[in-house]
This record gives C-alpha cells, structure tokens and sequence, in this order.
C-alpha cells in the first residue's frame, strides 16, 4: 500500500470516528429523559389508538388481558389487548363490511388495523 493510500485511510478513520461520536453524545444527550424512563422501569407506550387523528389510548403489553371500548362515529370499538397481541374484536358492530374485526390480530412494529368509516387506526409503535 503507498504511503498516500495510508494517509487517506488514517483521515477517513480518524473522521468516521469524529463524527461517530458526535453522533453518538448527540444521541445520548437528545434522549436523556428516555434513558432515564427506561432506567426507572418505565417505557414508551408499544400500541396506540386513535379515532379521527387524536390519541384515545395507549398503552405497554402486558401479560394481562385488557379490553376496552372506544367511542366511534358509529357505536362502540370493543379492542382487546392479549398476551403482546391487539385486535379488534368481532362482536364490534360498527360498520357493515366489519373489515376491522376480519383483520384478525397484530403484534408486529409498523403493522396497523383501520377503520375507514369511523376514522379509527389500532396500530403496534414498538
């Protein structure tokens, strides 16, 4: 290897380095209240619920079983949140085509359950 590729290397080392760890105490610095949840014991709500674009519920998974009902345009949501699982349940009579409910359950980050007609979103955060 010449001695110019050597230099190129130690620069481009030395810089990836740099910036690495101004990323990284920018990270820390950035999420300091986080840390400090999670050290505490507590975290970030894992699943979400929201009717019209406003948050109507949250919560963490949990061993327990926990059903609960939301308002819609047309009647009520009955939502069940079972062993790091949610879903719609089938007996929610809020729409004719019951989409919701059909669905089944989800349990992975990112994946949603929607409600067009009555705005309602189910959906796993993390």
């Amino acid at each position: 290897m010449t001695l110019q590729k050597k230099s190129n290397r130690r620069k481009f080392i030395k810089y990836s380095l740099s910036v690495g760890a101004a990323a990284g105490s920018a990270l820390l610095l950035g999420n300091k209240d986080t840390l400090a949840k999670v050290l505490m014991g507590m975290s970030e709500p894992q699943w979400q619920v929201t009717v019209g674009g406003k948050i109507v519920k949250e919560g963490i998974f949990s061993s327990n079983k926990e059903e609960f009902f939301i308002p819609v345009k047309n009647g009520k949501a009955h939502i069940v949140v079972d062993n790091k699982r949610i879903f719609v349940h089938e007996d929610s009579d809020i729409c004719e085509r019951k989409i919701c409910a059909k669905m089944g359950f989800i349990r992975e980050p990112g994946e949603s359950i929607i409600c067009k007609p009555n705005k309602l979103v189910v959906r796993i955060l993390s």
